[in-house]
């Protein structure tokens, strides 16, 4: 387990009547290990990726780091896994989302071509109906003479 980064509190913050520093750790493989002491030197609350820990030995700080050791461990497989899925659902949306977009933004701009609206006011309420918004008027509508499919 190596630690990149640790950022931690200078102030005390009061919880649960009890005052507590904390400490983030940022992992080598991505994971987030934020732990909460108190001035004793005990524990007070762990989370590893903002999922709080259930820590048995609290007042043994050797005992307690080795346990919080072994979660580390234990959860850098599947952190792994979970961050290779959101990088793939994000490439597909990226990808497919953007394209989408820009073929129905051109596909509209093609339509008001053949129509002859060249009004940037346009917009489609019908496939073979266009919707003008005009300054003297709320709505007037204008019918397409091609049929769109």
């Amino acid at each position: 387990m190596t630690v990149n980064d640790i950022e931690g509190s200078k102030r005390a913050v009061r919880k649960s009547g009890v005052l507590t520093k904390k400490a983030t750790l940022f992992l080598a493989d991505g994971q987030k290990l934020i732990v909460e002491a108190t001035a004793q030197g005990a524990i007070f609350q762990v989370k590893l990726n903002n999922q709080v820990l259930a820590i048995k030995n609290v007042d043994n700080l050797n005992k307690a780091v080795k346990e919080i050791a072994g979660f580390v461990h234990k959860n850098s497989k599947s952190f792994q896994a979970k961050l290779r899925k959101m990088a793939e659902r994000k490439q597909g949306q990226s990808n497919s989302g953007s394209r989408q977009a820009k073929l129905s933004t051109q596909q509209q701009l093609t339509e008001k071509q053949q129509c002859g609206i060249n009004d940037g006011n346009c917009r489609a309420t019908k496939p073979d109906q266009y919707t003008t918004r005009n300054p003297g008027s709320i709505n007037s509508t204008t019918d397409c003479s091609l049929n769109h499919e």
